[in-house]
């Protein structure tokens, strides 16, 4: 018999990461803040769906906000892209901009970035944002969304359908079953997930203003790609403008 190759299946694996983990010497994106930072936090729709009117005169107003961007002050940055590949042509998705104007859509709905001096005062000009909220009718799961009387999301798609994808051969499926003896029927409801890591969703950014450059440090799996989107995609800036770090990653398992 031949001696098990070196690294074939059962033998063990040198891991490199263990060490510094178990012993909390690992260095995740918030052990890396600065402590001249400023803090973000994002101002989110409570409603599936409604239009809003906002007025964030107060907020700004406040001590310790740097800044308040609403969807006015971000036109000229390019949206949140979807870049999975559909075997549809043409793929015609509806725009899902980076903070919603006037509409959201769903729970969480992005509609305002708050920058402060810390997160409470950031915390503080949220609730000094005048928002008022007219809701709209929603409803919950694909089933009840594809009804024919069912609130639509986007006008421009018609009865909540984005696409429609048929895989295989119809009219010699529809043959089988047609002389099959007996056919048996199944509803599988696969339920949504959410890509929630262990580690909270964070980032850092640093601007060099001599280089004109970014340096953004994020919880990720990918940085090459993400440095890609968020700079060809969102910002309109050459990659090059931005470096992507990630250190230690607080559990992604697959997501």
């Amino acid at each position: 018999m031949a001696a098990p190759i070196k690294f074939g299946v059962g033998q063990s694996v040198l891991r490199k990461e263990d060490d510094a983990l178990i012993r909390g010497k690992g260095r995740y994106t918030d052990d890396l803040a600065p402590q001249a930072s400023l803090h973000a936090l994002v101002v989110r729709s409570p409603h599936a769906h409604a239009t809003f009117t906002l007025d964030a005169t107060k907020a700004r107003a406040l001590p310790g906000v740097a800044l308040i961007l609403t969807a006015d002050d971000i036109s000229d940055l390019g949206g949140l892209p979807c870049l999975f590949n559909f075997e549809v042509d043409p793929f015609t998705g509806p725009p899902y901009p980076i903070l919603a104007k006037g509409e959201v859509r769903h729970v969480g709905d992005a509609i305002a970035f708050v920058v402060a001096e810390t997160a409470d005062k950031a915390r503080d000009a949220i609730e000094a944002i005048e928002i008022s909220w007219m809701p709209l009718p929603a409803v919950t799961g694909v089933v009840n969304a594809v009804k024919q009387d069912a609130p639509q999301v986007w006008p421009s798609h018609p009865g909540n359908i984005l696409f429609d994808v048929a895989i295989g051969d119809k009219k010699a499926t529809d043959e089988v079953f047609a002389k099959a003896h007996a056919v048996a029927e199944i509803s599988i409801v696969n339920p949504r997930v959410v890509a929630s890591f262990m580690e909270t969703r964070a980032a850092i950014c640093e601007y060099d203003a001599k280089r004109d450059h970014l340096t953004l440090t994020v919880g990720s799996q990918g940085s090459h790609r993400l440095r890609d989107i968020l700079c060809q995609n969102v910002l309109n800036i050459p990659v090059e403008k931005m470096r992507v770090i990630c250190p230690d990653v607080g559990g992604g398992f697959g997501t």
